[in-house]
């Protein structure tokens, strides 16, 4: 306000108190309580660290030094403390979780489901707890080879002894299931939409909405057997395209899910061989010699194949 007149600005927030700065070294986060801007003179404040990954907490560094993950800071000036997180050496047992004779699948949020006698369950593993478990019928019908797989819409499809089933990831909730007929499926997913099972002497495409097959044809093949970017389904000694139309003759060796390179190409093993394949035309692009049958390949993120037995 002046001679000449008054203006007024605009509303402006103001804040009272004094900051408490948090600095994080590591992978890891700090829950504030309460989480405010600033805090008044004299207040106190809870500070928790928690680590993520596969990182652990180390120690808070600065106005306070403590090993203690949650801390209790009363503010009487502005503050500032480092949470400071750390891998473990190589080998450190970070966490175990008992479920006997499990098949584990992980999903990209981390969270593993399980498959075993005990039941099938989730358990989240960021956090370390379980966050649901569904306890199997009967006397454990279900078949120990089999694998729990995250797929499409929001559910995790699990082949048993008895059917096939899909599940409400967040609840473990049944969705719908099938019946095998006999003995234990292997399931793949082709997209959101469909999914790929072998059940018995058939080779099907399932719908992931309610269970039921779009496609099935007859086949000797069994697994294990992978899907490609592009929908082709590839099982031990046959290809086939994502309408179950053949895609080359049957050949002499078994694909391993797990193992597949980014130009493609499919690894797996045939008597005492480990072999690389051409998806296209299911010829060996080379082979080496194992010491014993191999059981299991895995592919590492420089195309480095490792092999078990």
């Amino acid at each position: 306000t002046n001679g000449e007149g008054e203006d007024l600005s605009e509303t402006v927030s103001v804040l009272s108190g004094v900051p408490v700065r948090i600095a994080i070294t590591g992978h890891g986060e700090v829950i504030r309580e309460p989480d405010l801007q600033t805090y008044p003179l004299g207040s106190e404040v809870k500070l928790t660290a928690r680590a993520l990954g596969e990182e652990s907490f180390r120690q808070w560094s600065g106005v306070l030094e403590t090993t203690d993950n949650s801390i209790t800071i009363t503010v009487d000036s502005a503050l500032s403390l480092t949470a400071e997180f750390s891998i473990p050496p190589a080998g450190t047992l970070l966490w175990q979780y008992p479920n006997a004779n499990h098949n584990q699948a992980l999903s990209e949020d981390g969270i593993l489901y399980s498959n075993s006698r005990m039941g099938i369950s989730a358990f989240d593993t960021a956090t370390r707890t379980l966050k649901w478990r569904k306890i199997h019928p009967g006397d454990a019908h279900y078949w120990e080879g089999s694998y729990p797989l995250v797929a499409g819409h929001d559910a995790l499809y699990i082949d048993t002894n008895e059917t096939v089933q899909a599940r409400d990831l967040a609840t473990g909730s049944l969705k719908w299931q099938r019946p095998n007929m006999a003995g234990g499926a292997t399931i793949a997913e082709i997209d959101a939409s469909r999914l790929a099972a072998k059940i018995v002497d058939r080779l099907l495409v399932i719908d992931t909405r309610d269970g039921a097959s779009v496609l099935s044809t007859e086949t000797s093949a069994y697994s294990p057997f992978v899907v490609s970017s592009d929908g082709a389904i590839y099982t031990n000694q046959l290809a086939y395209d994502s309408l179950l139309v053949p895609l080359w003759p049957p050949a002499t060796f078994a694909v391993d899910s797990k193992a597949q390179g980014t130009d493609g190409t499919l690894f797996g093993f045939s008597s005492q061989f480990v072999v690389a394949i051409d998806r296209l035309t299911g010829q060996r692009k080379w082979q080496v010699p194992f010491t014993r049958e191999p059981s299991s390949l895995a592919v590492g993120p420089d195309e480095t194949v490792y092999a078990t037995s």
